[in-house]
């Protein structure tokens, strides 16, 4: 915890010694929010996450801050404000990796997310989300709850987070069953794909129906689209036959959890992997020991595995996808055991039972 505010500092440094200079402040997704924000910007001119995003940005702007350098400073230290109740709220005793894992959090997203971007705001309803794990609410009320923020996210930003209303309570319930419950970490795996890729495919012409648009938007990122990014996740089969898309969904999911060719992509693309590799690392122990963790802590796993069945199918590049996951941090905390409250029953409690 005493290390926060340093790497705060340091990852706001890097980023505006190397990110924030590659674009002209005119063409940053900050930019757009501004001019939504003071009206010079009317809302039929943008997607529907930017309109979104800006009223909650505007909301929280307590100050009526109109500056974008001012706005600026102003979402980073909002952010880490809300980050420092996360950290905080984290055990003292922790192993070195998990210690790692926090530091680059705190390092990583100072450099790629706390700034005036649209991830603060789904950065708030993530909050939101995690004070309702944290709360004393029966388990049935927690589930409920988290559902209409992850569904209040998908009206006001990203329409495909409404996966997350759904698909974290079917896992959740998969996993526990009598068949999975007691099996080797390799079958809950494979199950846990299994049931993404399939997942997958009858969602897949099912789109085409309710919203042609949304269909190819998810066909492009699978099967068409020659992105430019240089961390484009390029399909591996070209061909658009439901086979093809069904393979490179199942590939697509290993190669965000296990991003080796980020590697290949320059120096420094490295951060990229090392934070993934971190993160898939704990998804796959706290998914071992799914029989003796608490049921919030299952819950917010099984909330951590919805959302990479979601960016399988839209993420386009592995910036964006980590950049985007890395925001989920609270709730990836309290699925790995890093928190005080989930720790503390665990050693009272031996199986935490909720």
């Amino acid at each position: 915890m005493f290390l926060f505010v340093p790497l705060s500092i340091v990852g706001m440094i890097i980023n505006n010694v190397m990110i924030a200079p590659v674009l002209p402040i005119e063409r940053t997704t900050g930019w757009t929010i501004l001019q939504l924000m003071n009206g010079s910007l009317p809302p039929w001119a943008v997607d529907k996450n930017f309109n979104g995003a800006s009223q909650i940005i505007k909301f929280f702007n307590i100050f009526r801050l109109d500056n974008y350098f001012h706005l600026n400073l102003y979402y980073r230290l909002f952010c880490n404000v809300l980050a420092f109740i996360v950290i905080f709220n984290l055990k003292k005793k922790l192993a070195f990796i998990e210690f790692f894992m926090i530091l680059i959090t705190i390092l990583f997203l100072n450099i790629f997310d706390f700034y005036l971007l649209k991830e603060p705001a789904e950065f708030v309803f993530v909050m939101l989300v995690y004070l309702v794990l944290k709360s004393k609410l029966k388990f049935k009320e927690i589930v409920v709850l988290s559902s209409v923020i992850f569904l209040g996210n998908a009206i006001q930003l990203r329409a495909y987070y409404g996966i997350l209303v759904v698909f974290p309570f079917i896992y959740f319930v998969v996993l526990k069953s009598k068949y999975l419950v007691k099996s080797s970490i390799i079958k809950k795996i494979l199950f846990i794909l299994s049931i993404m890729v399939t997942s997958y495919l009858v969602m897949f012409p099912l789109l085409s129906r309710i919203s042609p648009e949304f269909f190819d938007v998810l066909l492009n990122r699978t099967g068409e689209l020659q992105l430019d990014a240089n961390t484009s996740i390029r399909p591996i089969f070209l061909s658009t036959n439901f086979v093809s898309i069904g393979l490179n969904y199942f590939l697509k999911i290993l190669r965000i959890c296990f991003p080796i060719e980020i590697v290949l992509k320059g120096i420094n693309q490295i951060i990229f992997f090392v934070v993934q590799c971190t993160i898939t690392f704990f998804t796959i122990r706290t998914l071992k020991n799914f029989k003796n963790n608490n049921k919030i802590q299952n819950y917010s796993l099984c909330i951590v595995l919805s959302f990479i069945f979601l960016s399988a199918m839209f993420e386009p590049d592995f910036g964006s996808w980590v950049r985007h996951e890395m925001v989920m941090f609270p709730i990836q905390f309290l699925a790995f055991g890093f928190d005080k409250q989930i720790y503390l029953k665990y050693n009272e409690d031996g199986k935490m039972e909720c």
